[in-house]
């Protein structure tokens, strides 16, 4: 034997290792998080809503339409939001949440949602304000229609696919995330069940601003045709500094 320890004619070799390193804070917000864990970034906003809807508004508008917590489908822990939409009157059912504003920067906004086959249209939908400039972004999904959109220039939908269909026959959970850079003013991913599409050539919707900074956050479901329906949301996330 050698004199370290190895077989006669064996030379020791050093192996260096490489590795990224992640602040506490982020580690401590990605262990048994909701966060999904290839959704990169730092994270801004993590909800659950396994808590009361204290920082969440109920912006639904007409009789009827509704957004509160339910246990009846949740994706983590014991509470999701149930949206709901009756069959006649009104036009919306929505919860929105307000938050800081992160900075100049590309973005990911995830959440999952959760539908059966009498859906009709649902939009997650982020603002942010940078005190010169208001982007807006919605991933708004028409299922009677089978069409895919997201918001872009002159506040208007641009279609992202016009034979999208995901109508299961029972309640069934789906991720969505899109990603978006607001120093470029664009879309860039959008992932949702087990499809992605490239939208890094529609531009985001954005106009001339106020003084203020902030953001917003908003999850909706209309009605297309005269069918009542509930979806249910759980797990919204926003991270900022995505690749």
């Amino acid at each position: 034997m050698s004199p370290r320890g190895h077989p006669d004619y064996i030379t020791p070799v050093t192996h260096v290792t490489v590795e990224g390193l992640a602040g506490l804070e982020e580690l401590a917000a990605r262990l048994g998080s909701i966060v999904p864990w290839d959704m990169e970034g730092n994270v801004v906003l993590m909800e659950d809503f396994e808590s009361e809807l204290t920082d969440w508004a109920d912006d639904s508008e007409g009789v009827g339409f509704s957004a509160a917590r339910s246990s009846r489908h949740k994706y983590s822990g014991d509470w999701s939001v149930k949206l709901t939409v009756p069959a006649a009157g009104g036009s919306l059912a929505s919860l929105s949440k307000f938050l800081h504003y992160p900075g100049l920067l590309k973005y990911g906004a995830f959440a999952r949602w959760c539908w059966n086959e009498d859906c009709q249209v649902i939009g997650l939908r982020i603002e942010l304000y940078s005190g010169t400039k208001e982007y807006y972004l919605e991933v708004a999904y028409d299922l009677p229609n089978t069409t895919l959109n997201v918001l872009t220039t002159g506040d208007v939908y641009s279609v992202v696919d016009s034979a999208f269909t995901l109508s299961p026959e029972g309640y069934t959970w789906y991720p969505i995330l899109v990603t978006f850079d607001l120093e470029d003013e664009v879309y860039d991913k959008l992932y949702i069940g087990n499809v992605e599409y490239d939208l890094s050539a529609i531009p985001l919707f954005v106009e001339a601003g106020g003084a203020n900074q902030g953001g917003l956050v908003r999850l909706s479901a209309a009605r297309d045709t005269g069918i009542a329906f509930d979806s249910y949301v759980d797990d919204i996330i926003l991270a900022k500094n995505v690749p």
